[in-house]
């Protein structure tokens, strides 16, 4: 059985998992936590609400950070104020044993200058809403020109929302060679041109969800060239996510076949040697109504 130990996370972050009562890794953190604790390079992992993404990536920043460096090295990316607040408070529990560690939210609807003085005196991690970031760069009230990891979580909620000339204009104060981690529950071309554009390194994508069984008996529904899931299901996994996702990065051929059969699809020819696949290369095994 994996453990969080296995997984390679420091005594600190330990300490903090066993307060806080985790006892084993979700899918997701197993995946996840360690391609991000051993190597430098950019991940996009498809995830849904619910399945432990801030631990994912908050155990990773937080062990690889320098909490002697007063200077912002991570950044969080949110949708909401809400969201932003939940992940500096998880982020506040798992860095608890860390000395020194400083997390900062900044979101709209707070004092900026408030905001500003907590960056000031020093935020390893900054937690932001893609609008009050982008004010305080453009005030000069916030510097993350040296940042080395960087988090869009829920980003197709985010650019559902408007943010995209945001995230690129903020994601253009940061430096080329960060370390950016993707998270989304879909992969819709918004998000897919945000990997493209400022994803680099992108190893792999990591369709990833525990109810797989539940997904397998979804009855999914053909909006033009797109195949969703029913509305009343409330799960946000479209196959024309994954086809997006494919068309950026090389995959295994396991995981393709794995994943494709779990969104009832298949493909036209042999995988032997693909390094990316075509939307028209996939087709649905039987015809849904």
């Amino acid at each position: 059985m994996t453990t969080f130990k296995s997984l390679g996370l420091n005594a600190e972050l330990l300490k903090a998992v066993e307060k806080l009562g985790f006892e084993t890794p979700t899918d997701v953190q197993d995946k996840v936590i360690p391609i991000l604790l051993e190597q430098d390079t950019d991940l996009v992992a498809l995830a849904q609400t619910g399945t432990g993404k801030t631990a994912a990536f908050g155990f990773p920043m937080l062990q690889r950070i320098d909490s002697t460096n007063r200077r912002t090295q991570g950044l969080i990316l949110s949708p909401t104020r809400e969201l932003c607040i939940q992940i500096t408070n998880d982020m506040a529990d798992y860095g608890k044993a860390i000395k020194g560690v400083n997390i900062v939210a900044i979101y709209g609807g707070a004092n900026i200058q408030e905001q500003a003085n907590k960056i000031k005196r020093g935020a390893q991690i900054v937690v932001a809403t893609p609008g009050r970031l982008k004010d305080m760069i453009k005030r000069r009230l916030v510097d993350i020109s040296a940042i080395k990891y960087c988090v869009l979580d829920e980003a197709d909620e985010m650019l559902n929302m408007g943010f995209y000339e945001d995230i690129k204009d903020i994601l253009t104060h940061t430096p080329n060679n960060k370390n950016s981690w993707l998270f989304s529950a879909t992969m819709p071309p918004e998000v897919n041109r945000i990997a493209k554009k400022f994803m680099k390194r992108t190893q792999g994508v990591y369709a990833i969800d525990t109810e797989e069984k539940r997904i397998k008996a979804l009855r999914w529904t053909k909006i033009g060239d797109v195949w969703g899931v029913g509305r009343k299901h409330k799960i946000r996994l479209e196959a024309i996510g994954v086809c997006n996702a494919l068309q950026f990065t090389q995959l295994p051929d396991a995981w393709v076949r794995k994943h494709m059969s779990v969104l009832g699809l298949r493909l036209k020819k042999d995988l032997s040697g693909v390094s990316s696949i075509k939307l028209e290369e996939i087709i649905p095994v039987k015809n849904f109504p």
